[in-house]
């Protein structure tokens, strides 16, 4: 019974796929062990198939995720509007959120560059976004993430003036 439940929705999520993707219903394709199908051309479909899902499951993510308050790992050159100076490394970071990556449904652009730069897995990359206090201003800082490592921290943005 649970075998025929699961194969109901298999078929269910194959037509949803179909119907989102434009792509035509080949009825082959919903057979298991069909023999008119090559095995190049099942191992396709299934890919695809698996894509699709994948995609499917990000887009539930929400756009921007909370985060726990970090410390800033490395220092941080900047020259924002002639403003020149360093945010120094164990300076914490607040209102941490993470905008794209795999906490979010937002991809990262650049996530196989960065990956094959810093030799870190793409899949596990996150952007994140958070403010640090200056003695005047504060500041607000992007960074890529992976695995607690922060890679590539910079300012972004106006500094706001502390009041």
């Amino acid at each position: 019974m649970s075998q025929q439940l699961s194969l109901s929705n298999t078929r269910k999520e194959y037509l949803e796929f179909l119907d989102k993707t434009g792509r035509t219903r080949i009825t082959a394709n919903e057979w298991i062990g069909s023999a008119s199908l090559s095995p190049k051309a099942k191992e396709k479909t299934t890919k695809s198939y698996q894509n699709w899902k994948k995609q499917e499951e990000k887009k539930k993510l929400p756009k921007v995720v909370k985060s726990d308050d970090v410390i800033l790992q490395n220092k941080v050159d900047y020259d924002i509007m002639g403003m020149q100076g360093i945010v120094p490394s164990n300076t914490t970071i607040t209102n941490v959120r993470v905008i794209a990556g795999k906490d979010s449904s937002t991809n990262i652009r650049d996530r196989y560059k960065i990956a094959e730069k810093y030799n870190v897995n793409a899949t596990e990359l996150n952007k994140k976004v958070g403010v640090v206090q200056g003695k005047y201003y504060d500041y607000e800082i992007h960074w890529y993430e992976a695995n607690g490592l922060q890679l590539e921290a910079k300012l972004k943005n106006k500094p706001k003036e502390r009041k």
